[in-house]
């Protein structure tokens, strides 16, 4: 149970297949926003663009920069919780170099940071663990605003305490974990090889979540993750404004995170195409003019999604790899 996969190779992390797959998205996202602002009225968004200005476009990063370092933050106390210790700044940059990939399918691209903290004594169990937690725990608190907005609609209480509900029984389930010992030891006890030690490795890592989400630590992990995400949809509030848009705060968080609902849900990479098709609808269904629509998504997607991106291939190379025996 103490072994581990062997290492993936350090050098040239986005050669081959990532790197082409990282430019492929660009090129395709390119394409797209180019059509969205055609679609929109060339001239009509390009105005509204310029409406948003500087001071806009630096409140939004200054606003995803809250973002990253409430998650951060979130990520660090995984990895304390976990019994691991990385010194802040490299683990502030392998936090951030997984947002390289983050233009992946359910941003699993991210998982890129097990292979760095594997330099420092931590197991890909165990920094997968910290991952998976990280991803239900942005679900989770992407999910509390989007049900906070949606119950604006009287119609859809059942649903919101449903969605609730399955929540609850989810977390409470994953406090047992008697089942998934009766298994490892059934495997232990029946199987060898690549198989058994492939489910050892599932099981280990489910541990590794649940040891994340005890009580203390899934409260206080998803009202970070509720601040985090809920600056992003403050940024887009406030670019809103300045385009005119007459939308209530509760309104513009809600339609952001569903946004990011559905792009999760649709698995594209970064859910790039879902989650700028429906920021764009339901910002037209509440009223706001086609162009000013496009140039609102346009420009919050830019200044959330690729800015992480783009910081994520900043901080790549600066990571200071060190050899474990």
């Amino acid at each position: 149970m103490d072994s581990d996969p062997e290492q993936p190779p350090h050098p040239h992390i986005l050669s081959g297949w990532r790197f082409r797959a990282m430019i492929a998205t660009v090129i395709l996202s390119v394409i797209g926003y180019f059509l969205f602002t055609l679609w929109g009225g060339w001239n009509d968004v390009i105005d509204a663009i310029k409406r948003v200005g500087w001071q806009g476009n630096l409140v939004a990063l200054f606003l995803s920069l809250v973002n990253y370092y409430l998650r951060f933050n979130r990520w660090s106390m995984f990895l304390r919780t976990l019994g691991y210790h990385v010194p802040f700044w490299q683990n502030l940059r392998i936090y951030m170099a997984g947002f390289s990939l983050t233009t992946t399918p359910g941003k699993t691209g991210e998982a890129l940071r097990s292979v760095f903290l594997h330099d420092y004594g931590i197991p890909y169990r165990k920094s997968f663990g910290a991952f998976l937690s990280e991803r239900i725990s942005d679900l989770l608190a992407v999910l509390t605003i989007t049900l906070a907005g949606l119950w604006l609609y009287p119609k859809v209480h059942l649903l919101v305490l449903a969605v609730i509900l399955a929540i609850v029984l989810f977390f409470a389930a994953i406090q047992n974990d008697r089942l998934l010992k009766w298994v490892e030891k059934k495997v232990n006890a029946k199987f060898s090889g690549r198989f058994a030690h492939a489910l050892e490795f599932v099981i280990e890592t489910i541990l590794a979540v649940r040891s994340c989400f005890k009580t203390r630590i899934l409260i206080y992990g998803t009202l970070l993750g509720i601040a985090a995400w809920s600056a992003e949809g403050l940024a887009f509030y406030y670019i809103l404004t300045l385009l005119g848009i007459k939308i209530s705060l509760l309104m513009a968080q809600f339609i952001y995170a569903f946004s990011l609902v559905i792009g999760a849900i649709s698995m594209l990479p970064g859910g790039l195409g879902g989650a700028e098709v429906a920021m764009l609808q339901l910002l037209i269904v509440n009223g706001a003019p086609v162009s000013a629509a496009v140039a609102a998504t346009l420009v919050i997607r830019l200044t959330t999604l690729w800015f992480s991106v783009f910081l994520g291939l900043l901080c790549l190379p600066k990571i200071e790899l060190k050899k474990t025996p």
